[in-house]
């Protein structure tokens, strides 16, 4: 699909869901019941259950199959009941857990993921709540490697310098080459971060969605009045 420089937004819209109905036929019925709408203070796009929002200065930059690939992926987090399923549970590793999933989906039907998308390979085909409990694990893993290290802290300034002038040549290259696995190593834990987690860490990954939480607090609050309503009549 073409879109030219000087096409109204409307326009490109409307040339995107269509996009989408021929990649997604079985989206149609979720897609009627949404509202498009830009807004200009977030990074990307977003989704509240009944809009999807999104940065009119982001989808400038992107190719048409990448802007289906973006609006795709609010509409399954509605298609999929992401936000309600989101109660209870750490808010950025669901957010990471979902986009996980509907990534590898969008992928697989050879839509190309946008900058600063998560992508894990291992979540093809497997539910949001197995990849949030992968997250979870890694996540207490991590924290309690920090924290045994801070309980270890520095090692005795004295006990370091004990012997260092009697180092010869060879301990020298030895002590390097370790030196050099352990900058290797944390290379690697910092691929993996990234790997795993996108740019949420930065704020800017695709569709992150801060506003989920207000949205399950909303529900909840309507589902009490219905229900004191009701044991009033």
């Amino acid at each position: 699909m073409t879109i030219t420089k000087n096409m109204p937004q409307e326009a490109v819209l409307e040339n995107v869901k269509n996009g989408i109905l021929s990649k997604f036929p079985l989206l149609g019925a979720v897609m009627a019941n949404l509202n498009f709408k830009a807004k200009e203070n977030i990074p990307t796009a977003e989704t509240d259950g009944k809009n999807i929002f999104y940065s009119p200065e982001f989808i400038k930059g992107l190719s048409y199959d990448e802007k289906v690939f973006l609006f795709s992926h609010e509409i399954m987090h509605d298609a999929f009941d992401h936000i309600m399923r989101s109660k209870g549970k750490d808010p950025v590793m669901w957010n990471i857990a979902t986009d996980a999933v509907i990534n590898q989906m969008l992928k697989s039907a050879k839509l190309p993921l946008p900058e600063g998308g998560v992508d894990i390979p291992e979540a093809a085909g497997k539910s949001a709540e197995e990849i949030y409990k992968n997250l979870l694990e890694k996540k207490k893993q991590q924290e309690q490697k920090q924290k045994k290290q801070i309980q270890n802290g520095p090692k005795n300034k004295d006990k370091q310098e004990v012997g260092q002038g009697d180092k010869n040549d060879a301990n020298q290259q030895q002590e390097g080459k370790r030196q050099g696995q352990g900058d290797n190593n944390r290379a690697g834990a910092d691929q993996d971060a990234q790997y795993t987690y996108g740019n949420y860490q930065q704020g800017e990954s695709i569709g992150q969605h801060g506003i989920w939480a207000e949205v399950v607090e909303l529900a909840e609050k309507e589902m009490q009045a219905q229900a004191q309503k009701q044991a009033q009549e």
